[in-house]
């Protein structure tokens, strides 16, 4: 059986699901000359992967333009108290069955002491317009509302449709957290959390498995996060989540501490490591799990007060792209960056913000979350992002316990705390691109590479008086006949799918390796693909 490299660790742990013993994974970051491999998927600049010769050449990493009418969804029914679009409790999705955007959200409050939990839909005809319908599950003061989960949830909830599910009544998967009745009636006893699984016709009224979700030792119990993906390649469903005692590391007791919310940090001391961090669990059912293991965690190039809280994670081509939500809790902000990977378990990061909060006195000037992966309209990419433009969640709460003289902790308003939702737009494929300025040409040139297509497509674009001229060279490093630079058929415009041609051709002689050598002058190259 032969098995790629990008696609071995999941096949692993799906036979560790099975109980069988696992082998030689190879977890590693290393790059391998397979990954030179190509076939027809799409390639992005995020590293220097394909890269073996620059000159004159920047990269540079594009940032979603947030929407000018934002914030899109809001509080303004009667019935809703603190929304709540934070990692793992929204969930926005394009339907291709009737064209409808949709979205799962949750809201919190505080009733007799107590947290309650509920979940919400909306839906969109444009993504720009929301409505809230009334669902006729549960009525709140004589009013029929857009709440599907009344109560019980602990505010972890995430929503897919199934590509694998050929059966119409269950399009619609979702795990989250369920707290069992306490003994005071209405209420749920959260030190009992446990997962469900779900499934749905129309994303609204859900049924629930009678098997409860498995994770390795630990059964049903995870951390508070689940954010659901899947693998079309390896028909596996994604996991990423928290452990469930990744808090649970032993404290020094020797040394001082405040009361604070966040426990002391031990650098270089995996065994006290107690920073929230990203777990990931494998299935190829939905119930059987593996047992969550650690993908990303904060590390020496982290500040001391940087926390992983949780990441969305998709594909673009061969490229696992990752939404990674960072607090860095001293200064209570929240912010995304960037991670990548070709296997779906080996990731890196791309250390500089990439999506931030702002701007000052805004609806979300203190955070930002993405938990949910873009949807691509046309030429964009349409980020749907939580925002905040007070307190970390529940930090009124936090701070009301430890006496801290800040205004939430004084008057505690829910109507002033919660998240709405917002969007952000990026160019198709626009995460980073490579960049030839006014003044010199530059020159990329790639790696041999191996595909079987004939046909080159790549996203690019050119400034004023910009161009890229391409080449193609075969593996002994000759110019391919009738492929050169002058053969090119020169771009100068600004296309997401632009086919490469010489004279007119489209079709490259089919090569075991080839070559390209990018000339360009105010232009840059954000992604390419051979093509059959």
């Amino acid at each position: 059986m032969n098995i790629a490299r990008r696609n071995f660790v999941k096949s692993a742990a799906l036979l560790a699901v099975a109980g069988i013993p696992t082998f030689g994974s190879g977890d590693t970051c290393t790059d391998d000359a397979t990954l030179l491999s190509l076939g027809l998927k799409k390639q992005l600049f995020l590293d220097n992967l394909l890269v073996e010769s620059a000159q004159d050449i920047t990269r540079q990493f594009h940032s979603p333009q947030k929407y000018e009418g934002n914030p899109l969804i809001v509080k303004d029914k009667p019935w809703e108290r603190e929304l709540y679009f934070r990692t793992a409790s929204y969930r926005v999705l394009h339907d291709p069955k009737d064209k409808l955007f949709k979205c799962w959200y949750g809201e919190v409050f505080k009733w007799e002491q107590e947290w309650v939990f509920r979940d919400l839909y909306a839906n969109s005809e444009d993504g720009i317009h929301w409505v809230k319908p009334a669902l006729g599950i549960y009525r709140e003061n004589g009013q029929d509302t857009n709440i599907y989960w009344p109560t019980g949830s602990g505010l972890i909830r995430d929503v897919i449709i199934d590509p694998f599910e050929s059966d119409e009544s269950k399009r619609f998967k979702s795990l989250h957290a369920q707290a069992p009745p306490s003994q005071t009636p209405g209420h749920y006893d959260s030190r009992r959390t446990y997962t469900e699984a779900c499934y749905s016709a129309d994303g609204v009224h859900w049924k629930t498995y009678d098997e409860r979700p498995s994770f390795g030792k630990f059964g049903a119990i995870l951390g508070d996060v689940v954010i659901l993906s899947y693998d079309l390649d390896d028909k596996v469903y994604i996991l990423n989540t928290r452990h469930p005692q990744m808090e649970k590391a032993a404290l020094n007791l020797r040394l001082p501490q405040t009361k604070s919310f966040f426990r002391p940090h031990y650098p270089d001391d995996f065994a006290r490591i107690n920073k929230r961090r990203i777990y990931q669990c494998l299935s190829s059912d939905l119930i059987h799990w593996s047992e969550p293991t650690l993908i990303l965690g904060p590390d020496d190039e982290d500040n001391l007060d940087d926390y992983l809280y949780g990441m969305a994670q998709y594909r673009v081509g061969d490229t696992w792209i990752g939404l990674l939500n960072v607090l860095h809790s001293v200064p209570d902000v929240v912010d995304i960056q960037l991670a990548y990977s070709l296997d779906g378990r080996c990731w890196k990061r791309i250390r500089q913000p990439w999506f931030t909060p702002g701007p000052a006195g805004g609806w979300d000037q203190v955070m930002v979350d993405l938990s949910t992966e873009p949807i691509e309209i046309g030429d964009e990419l349409w980020f749907y992002y939580g925002g905040s433009g007070l307190v970390h969640h529940d930090w009124y709460d936090e701070a009301l316990k430890e006496g801290l003289d800040v205004p939430e902790a004084k008057n505690v308003d829910i109507s002033k705390v919660g998240f709405f939702m917002g969007l952000a737009k990026l160019r198709l494929d626009g995460y980073c691109s490579l960049n030839a300025g006014p003044v010199r040409e530059g020159i990329v040139v790639t790696r041999q590479l191996a595909s079987p297509g004939t046909g080159i497509v790549m996203n690019a674009e050119c400034g004023p008086g910009g161009y890229i001229d391409i080449e193609v060279f075969n593996q002994a490093d000759e110019v391919l006949p009738g492929y050169s630079r002058k053969d090119f058929d020169r771009f100068t415009g600004n296309a997401v799918r632009q086919q490469l041609s010489w004279q007119g051709r489209t079709k490259v002689p089919a090569e075991p390796f080839r070559r390209l050598v990018f000339y360009m002058r105010n232009a840059k190259l954000y992604s390419l693909h051979f093509a059959a």
